[in-house]
């Protein structure tokens, strides 16, 4: 056959392929594996049109449809779960079960804790209070740049939302159940860190450290073995029992620091199972989505909203939800990112820097030396903007709002006087359904705060997908 001719087949088949089944690159490259000599040849004649057909087949039916009913489904439900929730105060009938059992548990415990604790030496306690770090929510929000600088953008991408997940139903699972970490004494903490000392703030059940650890050693774990094939068995067996290894370590240390019961790991070791399971199912449909879907940033953006107010209240306020706020604004804003600018950074062709030559190295340094200055101006001007909008947007809509220190008190105090004086005016004025659902909306007392971090950490993970990458194309770094 000609191969002019073939190469026209085989983009046909591609359009047929993506038309119907509503795929990326990854599949034409497992469908036409074998026929490397024209799959070059189709990328090149691809180049461009692939964005095009998305937009083109708007009146398809697809997977993901025009019209995304499934998506109104799911904010309908969500807003649905808040109000339920709310009315029937489940998280109170939750906790008044679970509490005294697992409180029971931590006290019970503490011998056995307090022996463990007995083999203490200076150098046990630096390797376990290290290990501990390096699989911190601040340690891979440090490292998951340099996956996505290097070129592993799907690794990088899958393994922020996992933790996103892990960060969310973990500190839910927290905050309802409510339970004592050991109480010290006799347990005695090692904090060694400032983000120790937060993290000692949160409730005990069930452990993150636990959840985050054997999610994204598993994540790896399946990516490595998914991607690299028969050459890279000795890496995977090789990967597998470092992280083994780790994994134990973890779980040994957190009780031997004196931060959470058996128990606290055994219910850290079960749902960071099943949403390891659950991830592994829904994968290649969340990246099906984010890089070709329908309504993807408003869609995204909404869902992070409601997921904040979704969130249930603990006994007492800890960091717990200070903490799934910034990991859900840095999931939205790589979403937006990369949704954006998927077939110019994030579809599998851009080339991969080797960390272990001289050339990968020196170049990854200086994706560093210039990407990180420019996410923390970002950052901070992200901050800035949202002192700036949040509060005046706030006072437009009628919603009342306070802060714990990014903005001042004399401010807020001034706008709850004059929010109250309208809605006064305005309640007379006020009938029907909606109205009323407005109504409950203005009672509300928002922290304003919260908005804020949300945002800035939205800006940060935007300017680590999309900011980042344009600067080093444009220096060709």
């Amino acid at each position: 056959m000609d191969a002019g001719k073939e190469r026209a087949d085989v983009v046909t088949s591609a359009e047929d392929l993506i038309r119907t089944d509503y795929v990326d690159w990854r599949h034409l490259r497992r469908s036409w594996g074998g026929q490397t000599d024209v799959l070059e040849g189709v990328e090149s004649a691809m180049e461009g049109k692939l964005p095009a057909m998305n937009s083109s087949l708007a009146g398809d039916v697809l997977i993901l449809p025009s019209f995304p009913m499934w998506q109104l489904l799911v904010i309908l439900g969500m807003i649905t779960w808040i109000y339920l929730a709310r009315i029937s105060m489940i998280t109170l009938r939750v906790r008044s079960i679970l509490q005294p059992f697992v409180s029971k548990h931590v006290e019970n415990s503490v011998p056995f804790i307090v022996w463990l604790q007995g083999s203490q030496s200076q150098l046990l306690d630096a390797v376990l209070a290290s290990l501990s770090y390096c699989v911190s929510v601040e340690f891979y929000t440090a490292f998951l740049p340099l996956l996505f600088w290097s070129g592993h953008s799907r690794l990088a991408r899958n393994m922020t939302l996992l933790m996103a997940l892990c960060i969310y139903l973990g500190n839910i699972v927290k905050d309802v159940v409510s339970a004592p970490r050991p109480p010290t004494p006799p347990v005695r903490k090692l904090l060694a860190a400032t983000f120790e000392k937060d993290v000692a703030q949160e409730y005990g059940l069930p452990s993150s450290h636990t959840i985050n650890t054997i999610c994204l050693s598993g994540y790896l774990l399946h990516y490595i073995g998914s991607h690299g094939g028969e050459a890279n068995r000795t890496l995977f067996w090789v990967s597998a029992s470092v992280l083994v290894l780790v994994i134990t370590g973890v779980v040994y240390g957190r009780m031997y620091l004196g931060m959470h019961s058996p128990l606290d790991l055994l219910a850290g070791g079960i749902m960071s199972l099943g949403i390891l399971s659950f991830w592994l199912i829904v994968e290649e449909y969340v990246e099906t989505f984010v890089a070709y879907g329908e309504n993807v940033t408003s869609f995204w953006a909404t869902i992070a909203v409601l997921l904040l107010f979704a969130y249930p209240s603990g006994e007492h306020r800890t960091p717990s939800f200070e903490f799934h706020t910034a990991f859900n604004g840095v999931a939205l804003g790589v979403v937006c990112g990369v949704h954006r600018t998927f077939h110019l950074y994030h579809d599998g062709r851009v080339k991969l820097l080797s960390l272990t030559s001289a050339p990968g190295a020196a170049a990854l340094l200086l994706r560093l030396l210039v990407g990180l200055p420019v996410c923390l101006a970002v950052k901070g001007a992200s901050k800035a903007l949202a002192i700036r909008i949040l509060p005046s947007l706030c006072s437009l809509l009628g919603v009342e709002i306070q802060s714990s220190g990014c903005v001042q008190a004399a401010h807020v105090q001034e706008m709850a006087v004059k929010l109250k004086k309208n809605n006064l005016e305005r309640t007379s004025k006020k009938a029907g359904f909606l109205p009323r659902v407005l109504q409950i909306l203005e009672d509300e007392v928002l922290d304003v705060d919260t908005g804020i971090r949300f945002i800035q950490y939205a800006g940060l993970g935007w300017s680590v997908v999309e900011l980042a990458p344009s600067i080093y194309r444009s220096l060709n770094l």
